[in-house]
């Protein structure tokens, strides 16, 4: 048999789902800055096929305060707008943020892409972001607000005004709950 590396795997998003992935859930939940999300239990997880771990840490992620949106009719991303959502008339409002760690266990967080449109705050929070490989994502959080309540990443507290689900994950998953 031959020599068998993620090198040979030709596929650059296959390789990354084989040798980027978490094995142990961090038992993700609101940490003691309640705009921040902690890591309750020790996470181990892969990066290019290397093992890596990052002990339990509160107060471990915060969100982006911007994200680079699509402009209508270009494919290219525009300028960032504010990750700030919902507010009076808008109705609740739903937002993915994806939680990750490099090699080194620095957390990182992103927000799900969306297309922007007349009404910045309008996003699509089903639009999954760019991840780079050094980062393995090993949890998100679905944030929901109530429906006159707008909610703004490290100034609103997570369940103030609004409804967070965190969820632990291998990988980002197909079907986001």
């Amino acid at each position: 048999m031959p020599n068998v590396s993620l090198n040979n795997v030709a596929q650059a998003d296959i390789r990354k789902l084989i040798g980027t992935r978490a094995y142990t859930s961090g038992a993700i939940a609101v940490a003691t800055d309640t705009t921040m999300v902690q890591s309750v239990a020790t996470i181990t997880y892969t990066i290019d096929g290397k093992f890596c771990s990052k002990t339990a840490t509160d107060n471990l992620w915060d969100f982006p305060l911007t994200v680079d949106v699509i402009q209508p009719g270009s494919a290219a991303p525009g300028l960032p707008v504010t990750a700030a959502f919902g507010g009076v008339g808008l109705g609740a409002i739903t937002r993915y943020f994806f939680l990750g760690l490099d090699a080194d266990g620095t957390a990182f967080a992103y927000i799900s892409n969306a297309p922007a449109d007349a009404d910045a705050s309008v996003l699509d929070g089903s639009v999954l972001p760019e991840v780079p490989d050094t980062v393995c994502i090993v949890g998100y959080v679905k944030v929901v607000t109530a429906a006159a309540t707008a909610f703004t990443p490290r100034t609103t507290a997570l369940g103030t005004g609004n409804t967070a689900t965190y969820v632990n994950c291998a990988v980002i998953p197909s079907t986001l709950s």
